[in-house]
């Protein structure tokens, strides 16, 4: 496990308390992603080395007073865990810095349903960077007959973050995380994941955006603390909505990705 891993689930924990505890919950069924859950877990020891979170709210922070950073996405983004670590982090250790951090995120959204969101929901709040994290309903629901084809998904992506880049934003474009905490391929949905993770890499290489892969480092976490044959309770609830412990792993891995993006020049 990378120790930087380790050192931001230990510090969100500390970060969350107990709001983090009772993150707002959804209310529709497994195949409507929009469950949060609640549960508490004994996360790893810290390390000594400083994580990509402790960096980006470090004193030589990329970030900067008066900026607006946007999250865009699902019912993982909507829930608001991983954003609720990164503002106490920031009010924490840097009270002096004042960022806006905006949530839209849209439970059991996919690509071409948060497409037509962009100019009113991101671009109008005149941010300096947007993370984009979707692509896990757009797989999902595939398995009622939905879902979204690679096409569309590229697409979608690939307007979403020229029309920001023209617009003076940058972006940091996440891959799909899991559905399911089986050992990586082994999860029903993986073959389709690992596709879909593929297309936001190469749309992010061609369009200068920041990639962030947030499948390995969950199934890297989940090869070291997993100890069950569940699909679920390590990092999720259901193996898609965060528990505290995944909602932290999302916002120490994203941090690393928000500091590569803030401190790059537009389109690199």
């Amino acid at each position: 496990m990378n120790p930087r891993h380790a050192a931001a689930l230990a510090l969100g924990f500390l970060a969350m308390a107990a709001p983090i505890a009772h993150a707002q919950t959804q209310s529709q069924t497994q195949t409507q992603p929009d469950e949060q859950g609640s549960d508490e877990t004994n996360p790893p020891e810290p390390s000594a080395m400083p994580s990509n979170l402790d960096r980006l709210v470090a004193a030589d922070s990329p970030l900067k007073s008066g900026q607006t950073i946007v999250f865009f996405g699902d019912s993982i983004t909507q829930a608001g865990g991983y954003i609720r670590i990164l503002r106490d982090r920031l009010d924490a250790d840097r009270p002096d810095l004042d960022v806006t951090l905006v949530n839209r995120g849209h439970s059991g959204y996919r690509v071409p349903m948060i497409r037509p969101l962009l100019q009113e929901e991101v671009l109008d709040m005149d941010p300096a960077l947007v993370v984009i994290y979707i692509g896990i309903n757009d797989v999902w629901h595939k398995a009622n007959g939905g879902g979204t084809t690679p096409e569309d998904f590229e697409a979608g992506l690939r307007d979403m973050i020229t029309r920001s880049h023209d617009a003076g934003v940058k972006v940091v474009l996440c891959s799909p995380s899991i559905i399911g905490e089986f050992p990586r391929g082994s999860n029903p949905l993986d073959a389709d994941l690992e596709a879909y993770s593929a297309i936001s890499r190469r749309v992010a290489a061609e369009t200068g955006a920041v990639f962030c892969d947030l499948r390995t480092p969950f199934f890297e976490y989940l090869a070291e603390h997993k100890t069950d044959r569940s699909d679920r309770g390590v990092l999720t609830t259901d193996g898609v909505h965060m528990r505290p412990t995944g909602d932290a792993l999302l916002i120490e891995t994203m941090a690393g990705a928000i500091r590569a993006a803030m401190g790059a020049a537009m389109g690199g």
